[in-house]
C-alpha cells in the first residue's frame, strides 16, 4: 500500500496494482490517521513523500508506525510527487 498527500498520487500508486490511500493533504486530522490504519493495517505501506512538504509525511509515517503499521518512506525524488513519475519508475519506488 501507498500512503500519500494527494489523489492523483493515490491513482498512481493504484495503477502498480496495490493499495492507494490520499491523505488530502500534508497535515492530516488524527480521525483521518485513524481510517487509514484500517485500510493498511496488515500491509507494508509505503510513505511516499511530496518534494514541496516533506517533513510532514515523515511525521504521517511516524504516526502510522506508533499505531502499528509497517512503514517504509520512499522518496520520488527528482520528481515532485508518485504521479510525476512514470509508471515504470513507480513500480521501481514501490516494489520492496
Amino acid at each position: 500500500s501507498a500512503v500519500v498527500e494527494g489523489p492523483m498520487d493515490a491513482l498512481a500508486a493504484a495503477e502498480t496494482g496495490g493499495i492507494g490511500v490520499a491523505l488530502m493533504g500534508a497535515s492530516p486530522p488524527q480521525e483521518r490517521i485513524d481510517l487509514t490504519v484500517k485500510f493498511i493495517r496488515d500491509t507494508i505501506c509505503y510513505v511516499v513523500i511530496d518534494s514541496d512538504q516533506p517533513a510532514s509525511l515523515v511525521h504521517v509515517m511516524s504516526q502510522l508506525s506508533n499505531l502499528g503499521v509497517q512503514c517504509r518512506l520512499r522518496d520520488p525524488s527528482p520528481a515532485k510527487d508518485l504521479a510525476d513519475l512514470s509508471p515504470r519508475q513507480r513500480e521501481r519506488l514501490l516494489s520492496g
